[in-house]
């Protein structure tokens, strides 16, 4: 079976450490009580995060197993193991396992997903291992990457004709990044936003209030002559860094997810570009550009 993404074995969260109720009795052998993903749609090239729970009522969850594949069978496997922190001393037999782990699905599509839970009677392998029921379900990852078009309406080089949102996962497995790339009329020479007040703003909504925007990157260039993206919130104060890229006609951001607030799964952005240097665009009567002309593109999370 082909694999082309292959997960190494750990635990990315781990809850409910301290003892609970104990499972019932009745229960033989461990069993998978809950395994659920937090968001849907589940997107393509991010990470999902996966909620499981497991217990067996006389032992410890020692380990869960988590297997993806799509109909090539590519996918990926986790081994998630709990190194008994649920109850180091082995004390309480029957402790619930509650398990947080991030799944990226590496293309869009229908996957099929296998989930299994391991006890055993000490912290080491061969004491009365077990194996519960295989918890199967079928999922589809949506193409994370929504584009949209915008009219050939502003003079200047800095006219938006079209923009694209996506959501990718952090190359260190630490969480997800949200790129945001506009594309002008014109392509982007290495003198581009030279003007004094050029630049190319991304404005957030984060809380369905339009009437402000909670985070705002302004794209302009420094005196160092290199492009600069600061994070800023409401208040002006700056939060943070996004990496400014250009090829030829198109100018990306990218930016860490966290910084847009904490628990934003929604957002409404727009973009307005202002140039004042290159033909009939001065200081005086600069070109300016907004995208989407009214309202605001939505992202989901």
């Amino acid at each position: 079976m082909r694999r082309v993404a292959v997960c190494l074995t750990f635990v990315l969260a781990l809850a409910g450490l301290a003892p609970a109720g104990l499972a019932d009795p009745g229960h033989p052998g461990p069993r998978i009580t809950r395994a659920e993903f937090v968001r849907f749609p589940l997107k393509a090239g991010t990470l999902e995060r996966l909620v499981i729970v497991a217990h067996d009522p006389d032992s410890w969850i020692s380990e869960i197993q988590v297997q993806w594949e799509d109909p090539d069978h590519t996918g990926g496997v986790i081994f998630a193991h709990t190194f008994f922190v649920q109850d180091p001393a082995l004390e309480h037999p029957g402790i619930r396992a509650r398990l947080r782990l991030d799944v990226q699905f590496e293309h869009p599509g229908p996957y099929h997903v296998q989930i299994r839970a391991i006890s055993e009677k000490r912290c080491e392998g061969g004491n009365d291992v077990r194996i519960s029921k295989t918890v199967e379900m079928d999922v589809t990852a949506a193409d994370p990457l929504e584009a949209f078009a915008d009219p050939d309406d502003t003079e200047g080089p800095l006219d938006v004709v079209g923009a694209e949102q996506t959501i990718v996962a952090d190359e260190a497995g630490l969480g997800n990044h949200v790129v945001h790339t506009v594309t002008m009329a014109e392509d982007l020479g290495p003198a581009a936003l030279g003007g004094p007040t050029d630049e190319v703003e991304f404005s957030f909504d984060t809380d369905e209030d339009p009437t402000t925007f909670e985070r705002r990157v302004v794209v302009d260039r420094g005196p160092d002559g290199l492009l600069h993206a600061p994070v800023v919130d409401a208040g002006g104060a700056v939060v943070g860094e996004a990496t400014v890229s250009v090829d030829g006609a198109s100018l990306s951001i990218d930016l860490d997810a966290a910084l847009l607030g904490a628990k934003v799964a929604r957002y409404g952005w727009v973009v307005v570009t202002n140039e004042d240097s290159s033909g009939s665009c001065t200081s005086a009567a600069p070109c300016v550009d907004r995208a989407p002309d009214a309202g605001t593109f939505l992202h989901v999370l």
